[in-house]
C-alpha cells in the first residue's frame, strides 16, 4: 500500500515578504526536529518540496539523516492570488473559495505518485 506523509512548513519568517527566499523562525527550526522525530520510523524512499527555503527547510534534517535527495516540484509552490500581501490568509481563502480548489489539487497531485513517499508543500 502506498503511504503519503504531507508535511506543512514549519513556521516561516512573516516579516519575510519574498515567498521564494522565507526562512523559518526559531520556532520553525526547533519544530523541524519533531518532524524529524514523526517521520523517523516510517519507510519512506522519497521526498519532494516545494523549491521554497521554509519547505525544503522542514523536512531537510530528515531528509539528511536518511539519505534521501529531495526532489523540488516547482508545481508545489503557493500561487499567487492577489497582487499584493495578504495579512490573514485563511480568512481570505475561505472567503474566496480556495479551500476546495487546495483539495482538489491534494488529491491530484498524490494520484501521480504510486510509491510510499514524503510529500511537502
Amino acid at each position: 500500500m502506498t503511504k503519503v506523509y504531507y508535511v506543512r512548513h514549519a513556521e516561516p519568517n512573516y516579516n519575510n515578504h519574498n515567498d521564494a527566499l522565507r526562512e523559518l523562525t526559531p520556532k520553525g527550526l526547533n519544530d523541524r526536529k519533531l518532524v524529524t522525530k514523526f517521520l523517523a520510523d516510517k519507510e519512506i524512499n522519497v521526498a519532494v518540496s516545494s523549491p521554497f527555503r521554509r519547505a525544503v527547510d522542514t523536512i531537510k534534517e530528515f531528509a539528511d539523516l536518511e539519505g534521501i535527495k529531495i526532489e523540488l516540484i516547482d508545481e508545489f509552490h503557493e500561487r499567487k492570488v492577489d497582487s499584493g500581501w495578504i495579512d490573514d490568509f485563511v480568512s481570505f481563502a475561505q472567503n474566496n473559495g480556495m479551500i476546495s480548489t487546495i483539495n482538489y489539487w491534494m488529491v491530484n497531485v498524490f494520484k501521480k505518485f504510486r510509491k510510499e513517499m514524503f510529500l511537502h508543500y
